[in-house]
């Protein structure tokens, strides 16, 4: 998976085993169960925000193109393909796996492109969507629209997703 977004947990988990008198393989699978169960909140946070459109509206072009003035939607291809998983036991991931062959198209959603037109695109413009070289110049640019990271960076987000971390080892300790 593509590292655009992550939560990693990191600790000494040796002190925590000695303190507790329990086996590390135990800290391991509360870690990552709390972890997982984060990375799930996380990536329905991110979907949300995707559906209710925050980011940079699309341009006249794309709209054509897309039918569409809502920016990063178009089928559902980039919702359905935010997925979770654990890299390691105290390192889960949210991101998405899927690319395209020529290009990895969620990277260039998340992080913006300026791509040059080609003369079969100028050629696909003007006769599939009828325009014409004046509104569309030599480049096109892509917005970055960081819809893995921009969450993060609120601090009610970040709460969030520690505040599950925490109920969920701290459920544990209670035990």
């Amino acid at each position: 998976m593509a590292r655009v977004s992550e939560i990693i947990l990191k600790g000494d988990w040796k002190k925590l085993e000695s303190k507790l008198g329990v086996q590390t393989k135990q800290i391991e699978r509360i870690v990552s169960r709390a972890l997982k169960r984060a990375g799930y909140e996380y990536r329905a946070e991110v979907r949300r925000r995707i559906k209710e459109a925050e980011y940079e509206p699309n341009s006249p072009l794309t709209v054509l193109l897309k039918k569409s003035s809502i920016p990063l939607v178009e089928h559902g291809d980039l919702l359905q393909s935010i997925s979770v998983g654990l890299e390691k036991w105290n390192e889960v991931v949210v991101g998405v796996l899927r690319t395209h062959e020529k290009a990895n198209v969620a990277a260039i959603l998340h992080s913006g492109a300026t791509i040059r037109v080609t003369k079969k695109m100028r050629t696909y413009f003007a006769t599939v969507l009828k325009v014409t070289p004046p509104k569309v110049g030599r480049v096109l640019r892509i917005p970055a629209r960081p819809f893995l990271t921009k969450p993060l960076e609120e601090p009610e987000v970040k709460e969030a997703v520690m505040g599950t971390i925490d109920s969920a080892i701290g459920g544990w300790l209670k035990k």
